[in-house]
């Protein structure tokens, strides 16, 4: 992740969202286009990572952009921190993903969050560094084992490895009902 300014004078469109101009944004890695390469810097400060019991009665982000495969393997660990966290759950992610999420309890925002909007939480699950291990020097997105396991390592909670790999089986039986449902509709 990288906190971008929007020096220029124009109005940039990231996925649903505008950036506009002289307003900090926290963007995930993989945007290095121009002019998403200049004015940025790295910002695994601004993470205040998430333990049981940090964000009773406050706020948790998750933050996951990515592909399909990406959001499917992040409904477990949202579920998880809807159920347990003790506050609400915003999820930021590419809006063509936020509807997989849409059942799970969560507050579903576009990307991407301003960096006051994020300092505002009281904890933070960004699981883009997560799964590519550039958090504080971890290295959960790497090396042998579940990567769930890792992360919920990481955020101090309890693992149960059937459960999380149940709920991810559902999850991909549910967009592949909804795929079988709809096929042939879009001709």
């Amino acid at each position: 992740m990288k906190l971008w300014v929007n020096k220029t004078p124009g109005i940039h469109q990231i996925d649903n969202n505008y950036c506009y101009p002289f307003t900090t944004y926290v963007l995930p890695d993989e945007l290095s286009g121009h002019p998403f390469n200049q004015d940025f810097l790295p910002c695994p400060h601004k993470i205040k990572p998430y333990y049981p019991g940090r964000s009773v009665g406050g706020a948790t982000a998750v933050y996951r952009a990515g592909a399909l495969g990406d959001a499917i393997m992040a409904t477990g660990i949202i579920r998880y921190l809807v159920e347990k966290s003790g506050g609400i759950v915003d999820v930021y992610a590419p809006a063509r993903n936020l509807t997989l999420y849409g059942g799970l309890g969560a507050r579903m925002l576009p990307l991407p969050p301003t960096a006051g909007a994020w300092d505002a939480y009281d904890a933070h699950v960004p699981l883009d560094d997560l799964f590519s291990g550039k958090v504080m020097g971890t290295e959960l997105g790497t090396g042998p084992g579940n990567f769930f396991d890792r992360v919920y390592r990481w955020m101090g909670a309890e693992t149960d490895e059937v459960k999380v790999e149940a709920e991810i089986i559902r999850c991909i039986r549910s967009v592949h009902e909804v795929a079988q449902s709809t096929k042939g509709e879009h001709k």
